[in-house]
């Protein structure tokens, strides 16, 4: 006989708990069948007690009773009573479902009807002061309205004049590098950062401080120097043009 379970039942739709449920009587059964085999001319025959065991734990589970095993009245009616109990208590289990979302819904509507009030509640507060505050004013109410809307107005216009602004400004002070620039072979010759820029002219006023000023060269972008100037960061030598150096106070 085969070590492997009755194609009957591999080919039923057992879960996977009552497959692992059962696997040890599955050993049962194979054990029992072997020693059955050296005494009864029949070795294919099923022992009753060991397959008994089996449809019970099928039944105790409440998974479909497998196929290919003999069922009696009284193990099918258990089973169905098990089934009903089952189909039972998920009915019981969707009612608690059900409850707790009908109870939250009215939460939520009772939540909202409060929220609507206290809403209503600062509108008309809020109503009620800008009506005075007109009153005291010598203004009506649509006069009011319309000193806020222009309010408004002029904000996105300085708004839009700000963006404007900065827009012209990174332009001018950051300008793009060049491609030549940057797949330049010649490592000497790529131009300084503005970082790198104010990098040495601390490192010049940490470490030389008899001598603060440094000479510029090609690597020194006017663009970033005019800008640190107009910053009050550096200023130029008095007699010599190309000799920057950071404002003292920048490092006090």
């Amino acid at each position: 006989m085969s070590d492997d379970p009755p194609e009957s039942v591999t080919e039923s739709k057992l879960n996977k708990v009552l497959h692992d449920a059962c696997e040890d009587l599955w050993a049962e059964i194979l054990k029992a069948h072997k020693a059955g085999s050296q005494k009864t001319s029949s070795p294919d025959e099923l022992i009753p007690d060991v397959t008994e065991k089996y449809l019970q734990a099928a039944v105790e589970i409440g998974d479909n009773i497998p196929e290919g095993l003999p069922i009696d009245s009284d193990f099918l009616r258990k089973h169905v009573v098990q089934q009903l109990r089952n189909s039972v208590k998920e009915q019981e289990n969707l009612l608690c479902l059900m409850d707790l979302v009908e109870n939250n819904l009215i939460n939520q509507l009772q939540q909202e009807q409060e929220d609507d009030k206290k809403l209503k509640s600062i509108t008309k507060a809020l109503t009620e002061s800008s009506s005075k505050r007109a009153e005291a004013g010598g203004i009506n109410e649509n006069k009011y309205v319309q000193e806020i809307k222009q309010q408004i107005e002029m904000m996105k216009e300085e708004r839009l004049w700000l963006s404007k602004s900065l827009v012209n400004f990174v332009s001018k002070y950051f300008p793009k590098v060049h491609q030549s620039t940057l797949f330049s072979t010649t490592k000497d010759k790529e131009p300084y950062s503005l970082m790198k820029i104010i990098m040495t002219l601390i490192d010049r006023s940490l470490n030389h401080s008899h001598d603060t000023y440094i000479t510029v060269n090609s690597r020194f972008s006017v663009d970033y120097l005019e800008l640190l100037k107009e910053c009050r960061i550096i200023e130029c030598h008095p007699n010599y043009e190309l000799k920057v150096r950071l404002i003292p106070h920048i490092l006090s």
